[in-house]
């Protein structure tokens, strides 16, 4: 459901302020249908209604004298309503999967404010992952079997300074996501790939359980600047779901066990110094955070330090 909404403003002939507003709803109903003896292929319908209100503030006759213009003023409304319907067609070339998706949208601009709701569900029938642990080489990779995928996703967007009028805009956003990721088979794969030694009912391998993100901002005349924040929960880094640095015969290595959980935060800071030229300063991870983003290829792989960065952008 989309919900939009714009505002003229003006003044008439007697020096009055007015508005002009327009409002458009839409409402779309989404199928998706997956044909059995064709798997990689997607039909998806829509349907749905939409209503475009206009409300204006106008004359009742074209002539208009000193003498007549009090009497002809007033508002005047008129809505158009309809249909729309879209079809889409797709075909999947990366393997054998079912996707389902379904959600909720909802939007009030008066009041800065957005959110949006999705729930996901994904079945693999063939996960295949390269044996080569570099991602190289011509080999067909191996078959870890089923994989189940399932979660919700959520997000929201409010501006109060919109909202209420302030002279500062002070944008914020919150957004998560919520994953249960399973093998659903007992999978096949050689010592050194990602989903080594994986069971039924392990999680699956680099993928947490919960990641968000949310962030505030200020905006005042030619200033800004952002706060962000990330929150990622720690995963494994192979299928036998491991805590100690051995792969499945009990050899150490350090391609096996977790991947940490962190926070980092960034911050940013810009100045538009006229029209084509703008300060900006970025800064990454400014608690310098130490973490662990990936024990592949060749052992764990550090996350960026805190890094400062300055500039001038310039437009033509």
């Amino acid at each position: 459901m989309d919900d939009l909404s714009g505002n003229i403003n003006y003044k008439t002939l007697n020096g009055d302020q007015q508005q002009n507003k327009m409002v458009l709803k839409n409402t779309l109903l989404f199928l998706a249908f997956y044909p059995r003896n064709t798997l990689n292929l997607e039909i998806d319908l829509g349907y749905g209604s939409g209503k475009l209100t206009r409300n204006f503030y106008g004359y009742q006759s074209y002539y208009i004298t000193t003498s007549n213009i009090s009497g002809q003023v007033g508002a005047q409304e008129t809505s158009t309503t309809g249909s729309n319907m879209m079809i889409q067609v797709l075909y999947r070339i990366f393997g054998n999967k079912f996707r389902f998706e379904v959600g909720a949208r909802w939007s009030d601009a008066p009041k800065a404010f957005s959110t949006e709701a999705t729930l996901f569900l994904t079945k693999i029938n063939d996960a295949v992952t390269p044996a080569s642990i570099g991602g190289s080489g011509t080999d067909a990779g191996e078959n870890a079997g089923k994989v189940r995928t399932m979660g919700i996703e959520l997000a929201a967007n409010y501006d109060p300074g919109l909202h209420k009028g302030w002279a500062v805009q002070v944008p914020m956003y919150f957004a998560a996501t919520g994953t249960d990721a399973e093998y659903r088979t007992d999978g096949d794969t050689g010592s050194e790939s990602i989903w080594a030694g994986a069971k039924k009912g392990n999680k699956v391998s680099y993928i947490p359980d919960f990641m968000i993100s949310f962030g505030i901002g200020a905006l005042y005349k030619k200033m800004s600047a952002s706060l962000d924040a990330n929150y990622v929960t720690e995963a494994f880094a192979d299928g036998a779901n491991t805590s100690t640095n051995a792969d499945t015969s009990g050899t150490a290595n350090e391609r096996f066990g977790k991947i940490d959980g962190r926070l980092v935060m960034d911050a940013s800071f810009g100045y538009q110094w006229s029209d084509k030229v703008r300060l900006f300063s970025n800064l990454k991870n400014i608690t310098n955070e130490t973490y662990i983003v990936s024990r592949q290829p060749h052992g764990p792989r550090p996350g960026l330090p805190f890094t400062a960065m300055a500039g001038l952008e310039f437009s033509l």
